[in-house]
Formats: C-alpha cells, structure tokens, sequence
C-alpha cells in the first residue's frame, strides 16, 4: 500500500547479491556462549558471541533464535550480539501463565549485566521492544524493528475460511500443535518466502519445532498470553532513532503498523526491501545487513 510518509525504498535492492552468510563458514569461528536464564514461571535460553556495543535480538513468534542466523556472526565481529528464544519458544521454557515479553527481557539483560542495547526486534521481537522502550527508555540505545508488531494495534477480523486458517483448525481439532504451525506457512505472510525452495523447508522446520506456545493456547485457551502493554497512543514517549524495516510484500496491516511508527516516532526512518515478505533478514539477508550495519554506524 502507498505511504503518506517519506520511506526510503534501495534502489540497489533489484541487482543486490543474496548470499547467506550460512555460506561463510570462517565468521562462525566466533566463540559462542550460551546459558540459561529464571524468569518467573520459566526460563530463557539465549547465546552471545562478540565484543563491543551490546545488541540484543528478538525473533518473530513461532520462530526462535536461528531466524538470525545469517546476521548473529557477522554482527558479532563488532558488537556483543545477544539472542535468545522467547519464552514458550526454541530452547527456552513453557508458558504455563500470562506473562509480559519485555519484562522477561529486562531480566534477561540484568542476568547478562547488559545495562544498554540496541533493540533488532521481527514482529513479535519488534512489538516486545518497542514495549521495552516504553517501559526502560534509558535502555534502549537504538531500535530496529523488521515486520513489526505494536500492542495496542486492532486487528481487523480475517476471515475464517482463508486457507491457512482453515488447516489451523483442523490441526487444532485434532491437537496436532505442529499442523498448526506449519499451517501458519501458508499464510500470506511468507507468501514470498514460499518462492524460495530452500528458505521454505528451513522455515518449515523452525515452525514445526517451535510448538510450545500452541500448546500452552490449546492448554489456556485462545487469549493473549504475551503482551501486557498498549503501546499505541505512546510512541511519541520514545526517544531512541529507529530504523523500520517492512518488505514490500508484507501484509496490509504490518505496513500499516510501519506507517503508524514511522508518523509517531520522533526519530524514524523506514526502508522498504523490495520482492521481501514478513521476514526480510531471511529474504534477503544480504540486503537487510547492509542496511542495518548502515543504520548501527550512525546513517540516517
């Protein structure tokens, strides 16, 4: 959809090359550390590798950590990269109650003595760290958010009988929490990742190993067990300059969410990836690197 807002579309994005970093095995030579960390109710796994300014990533929900694969090592050759598994996801533990993403992240920095970070938040990640940013202002040095989510933010109802939705459902019927995930593939969200053979099959598995927090909805019925902050109606409270990052093959409603950042937060700028979908940092990984390494080194 257009923009009534200035948004910086790469005009080298058609002709950029889209090699994974997967494919540079020598900046995985980084050693990684790894370790686990109480938060009430449950527990979150996280790795870090690096040194120099802190920077913390938040990946998407019904994904984990390894969405960042092809940035976490090469951000690492000069920052302390931190990422971790949000809980009732990847390695980190259940979720057996209601409980708040950003509060769950602040014990997570206060465990890694991490007293300032910049945020790179994926739709969910990106709603939980504009929350953080609300809440711990003095802590958030920069904010990237990618396909973001906003507490707060109405969805309109989709209906019930878009195909996604309707393999959910049977999935569901019969507790099948890992159809339900891969059910989610289909949706219009990766709808250019499915272009994409072996992006798919990779999203594939991240989506059927991440069944935890389908099962906790199917244990606590269908209600929002994430977020407990309205951010809409408070963005223009943060003062952090933030990079938004939204594919031009996203849905309706994140682009609109990226027009609703970037007309309220003070210091924003938004970057549109052509020919990418819900998650760009996979898409075309290449591309979103160089334009969040530009962003880290202070381009506007």
């Amino acid at each position: 959809m257009a923009s009534r807002f200035f948004r910086g579309v790469l005009a080298l994005a058609a002709g950029f090359p889209q090699l994974s970093l997967a494919q540079a095995p020598a900046t995985r030579n980084l050693p990684v550390d790894s370790g686990r960390v109480a938060v009430p109710g449950s527990s979150l796994y996280y790795e870090t590798a690096g040194n120099g300014r802190p920077l913390i990533l938040l990946h998407g929900g019904s994904l984990d950590r390894r969405m960042w694969d092809d940035q976490f090592y090469a951000l690492a050759q000069s920052h302390r990269v931190i990422r971790y598994d949000a809980r009732g996801h990847g390695r980190s533990g259940s979720v057996t109650s209601p409980f708040d993403g950003s509060e769950d992240l602040r014990a997570l920095m206060e465990a890694l003595r991490v007293g300032r970070a910049t945020l790179v938040g994926s739709s969910l990640g990106g709603a939980t760290a504009i929350d953080f940013a609300l809440a711990y202002p003095e802590r958030v040095d920069r904010l990237v958010l990618v396909g973001s989510g906003l507490s707060g933010y109405r969805w309109p109802p989709e209906s019930r009988d878009v195909p996604w939705r309707v393999a959910a459902r049977a999935a569901a019927a019969r507790g099948d929490t890992v159809g339900i995930a891969r059910s989610w593939l289909q949706s219009e969200y990766f709808a250019a990742a499915r272009e994409l053979p072996a992006l798919a099959a990779r999203l594939d598995t991240l989506l059927a190993e991440n069944v935890e927090l389908w099962k906790s909805r199917l244990r606590m019925g269908n209600q929002d067990t994430v977020f407990s902050g309205q951010a809409l109606g408070r963005l223009d409270r943060i003062r952090a300059p933030a990079l938004i990052v939204v594919g031009s093959r996203d849905v309706v409603d994140i682009h609109r969410i990226a027009d609703t950042l970037q007309a309220y937060l003070p210091q924003a700028r938004t970057v549109v990836v052509d020919r990418a979908g819900h998650v760009p940092n996979m898409e075309r990984p290449s591309l979103f690197l160089e334009v969040l390494r530009n962003f880290l080194e202070g381009g506007r």
